[in-house]
């Protein structure tokens, strides 16, 4: 592994290691959101409660904060939340974040027809909410989220199983592609292949101090040492 990426790696885990300082900073939303995930897969948190998580995710990373709607209202996600969930639930590695190139790629295209479900009968039905029109309002949506982007995508991809990279450009930037395809989602898997180990070793060294398996995942790694500046 790159001795940059490890350590960012090292860095990252004395900063989770620091309760206080983790517990008032967005990448707790992140642990939230994974868990959350984990949890509804497992029967064990509703799929309400999955909408709040990834909503909070979502505002927590910078994601829709301008748009009046989705900054308050996070039934917006409750689809999503559902469609995601009945994955989990048949397909075990989901919760594990491990997935084949195929089912990420399938998922990613359930996400953003399960958000386009939701999301924009929001706005079409609430021609003026708190002073934002539906136009104004899908226009929001489309320059935070590039219409339902990659972006969007990926990082609730990210934030719930953990099976994907975030393509926001911090990332993009560093592998030098934008978009979520077949061959920019099989790079990324062939870095995970060449790293396995010490991806792996970090995932079980930050799991065991969060006290629950998986919610770090080695795509979660990759992404950690591709963000940081």
């Amino acid at each position: 592994m790159d001795s940059n990426y490890k350590l960012k790696l090292d860095d990252f885990f004395k900063f989770r290691q620091n309760e206080e300082l983790f517990n008032n900073s967005r990448e707790k939303a992140y642990e939230d959101c994974r868990i959350a995930y984990i949890k509804a897969c497992e029967g064990k948190c509703e799929k309400e409660d999955l909408a709040k998580a990834i909503h909070y995710f979502l505002l927590s990373w910078g994601m829709g904060r301008n748009c009046k709607i989705l900054n308050t209202y996070y039934p917006a996600f409750l689809c999503l939340a559902d469609e995601l969930i009945s994955e989990g639930k048949k397909d075990g590695n989901l919760k594990k974040g491990v997935l084949c190139k195929e089912k990420v790629m399938k998922l990613g295209e359930s996400v953003k027809n399960a958000l386009k479900e939701e999301i924009v009968p929001i706005f079409e039905s609430n021609q003026d909410v708190e002073g934002e029109s539906a136009e104004r309002g899908l226009k929001i949506v489309e320059n935070s989220f590039g219409s339902i982007s990659d972006v969007f995508a990926s990082k609730i991809l990210l934030g719930t199983t953990g099976c994907i990279i975030a393509y926001d450009d911090h990332v993009t930037k560093r592998l030098k592609y934008k978009t979520f395809n077949d061959k920019s989602v099989e790079d990324v898997m062939r870095i995970i292949s060449e790293n396995k180990e010490e991806l792996e070793h970090f995932c079980g060294e930050i799991n065991n101090l969060v006290g629950r398996e998986n919610v770090y995942t080695p795509m979660r790694a990759l992404d950690i040492c591709l963000w940081s500046k």
